[in-house]
């Protein structure tokens, strides 16, 4: 049996309908894994990179234990998420939920039985780099750019540190950090730019 997973469950009987018997197809109902949101950093800074440190959203519960049941009896497991960028997240984010196991991609940009065979017959691998764009951008909106534009500015390497609030109240010596200030014709660049410390 071939594991199917999409996004919607919208589209899990029509395709269902076009594979026949062989395949299973589920649906992981969008994203699975967020970086937390209870404070703190959500990164980790190593060998000069930053890595992200991601947890299992909450709502996705049932459907990760669903999908992890399926994919052991599964002997390959397609990732046939959206064809955007989002989309290649969600599926790299599924196969690190499901752990090491045969995995491929395909991508198709109309639900019909013509396009689903034909993404079929071309399964690629996950693309890391757009794995890495839409990482890039969470990583954007905690603030870490100014870790990597201090790096960047010849400040050397160091972790971004927030305020202390066990410092005495006589101590007004501010975090070090710096500021990105990025105009929207601007924004890709600086996408490209932390992409290449974003593991």
């Amino acid at each position: 049996m071939k594991l199917v997973i999409v996004e919607s469950p919208n589209k899990v009987r029509k395709i269902k309908d076009f594979l026949g018997s062989a395949y299973r197809v589920a649906a992981s109902f969008g994203h699975m894994r967020d970086l937390p949101s209870g404070g703190g950093l959500s990164v980790e800074f190593k060998d000069g990179k930053i890595k992200p440190v991601y947890v299992t959203i909450e709502r996705s519960a049932r459907q990760v234990k669903e999908l992890t049941e399926l994919a052991q009896k599964a002997d390959e497991v397609i990732l046939a998420t959206d064809p955007d960028r989002e989309g290649e997240a969600i599926a790299w984010h599924v196969s690190q939920l499901l752990g090491e196991r045969k995995y491929s991609r395909v991508v198709f940009h109309s639900v019909t039985k013509a396009e689903v065979q034909k993404a079929m017959a071309k399964p690629r691998p996950l693309d890391l780099n757009l794995v890495d764009a839409p990482q890039a951008r969470r990583v954007i909106t905690l603030w870490q750019v100014g870790w990597l534009i201090g790096r960047n500015n010849g400040a050397g390497e160091k972790a971004f540190t927030a305020p202390d609030n066990d410092k005495t109240a006589g101590e007004t010596s501010p975090p070090e950090f710096n500021r990105l200030d990025l105009m929207p014709q601007e924004f890709e660049t600086g996408l490209k730019r932390l992409r290449n410390f974003v593991t």
